[in-house]
């Protein structure tokens, strides 16, 4: 049964024109997409900008006692997440703020089989050099949660490992947060997200149980 509330998630990020509901703007199409996956749930996205107007607006919702949320990037390991909440939402309903660990970007490393879904079906195949094969490892060792610099590795994975052959030659995937990352998003399955990263199960039962 789906709720008849709705709930809103302010997200970390968008560009001024992106920031706000905005005319469909493409990161809150791909947040709205991949949480609607959880059973009975309704969600509003909301793109805040930068992470500093994230106090503010949990603020907010802490003096209106209001159920909505807030999701940022931690930007750092998941042992800082309680010196992060003690130094910047000190006082604020801390149940209802949400971290990516450690940047939204693990969450797509965390599922190689949506970046090669999204590369194929722009034109691009998967290369065999020893640079593609050895970060391909590289992500494969480490628990999604604990990779450093996702968005610097993410970056490195995709020119590194796909290309496509056109009338001006060889071109490699090129990472552009505001236009490939909410491609990406979109193609993410939200149940393998909640066993990959704690704070994305926490937000969804609290999400499934307003």
């Amino acid at each position: 049964m789906v709720s008849d509330k709705i709930i809103t998630i302010y997200v970390e990020g968008g560009s001024p024109a992106q920031t706000g509901l905005g005319p469909d703007p493409a990161f809150r199409k791909a947040f709205n997409k991949l949480f609607s996956q959880a059973e009975g749930v309704r969600v509003k996205i909301v793109m805040i900008g930068p992470v500093g107007n994230a106090p503010k607006k949990l603020a907010e919702i802490t003096k209106q006692n209001s159920p909505d949320v807030v999701l940022v990037d931690l930007d750092g390991p998941k042992n800082e997440k309680k010196k992060r909440i003690e130094v910047y939402y000190k006082g604020l309903a801390t149940d209802q703020l949400f971290f990516m660990v450690q940047m939204m970007e693990a969450w797509i490393l965390s599922q190689p089989e949506a970046v090669r879904q999204y590369a194929k079906e722009n034109g691009y195949v998967e290369r065999k050099a020893t640079k593609c094969v050895d970060i391909c490892n590289e992500i494969k060792k480490q628990c999604p949660e604990d990779i450093s610099k996702p968005d610097e590795m993410l970056k490195r994975a995709l020119r590194r490992c796909f290309e496509k052959v056109d009338a001006k030659g060889k071109k490699r995937l090129e990472y552009r947060k505001g236009k490939t990352a909410p491609d990406l998003i979109m193609r993410l399955e939200l149940d393998k997200l909640r066993l990959a990263f704690e704070d994305v199960d926490a937000l969804v039962e609290y999400l499934t149980s307003i």
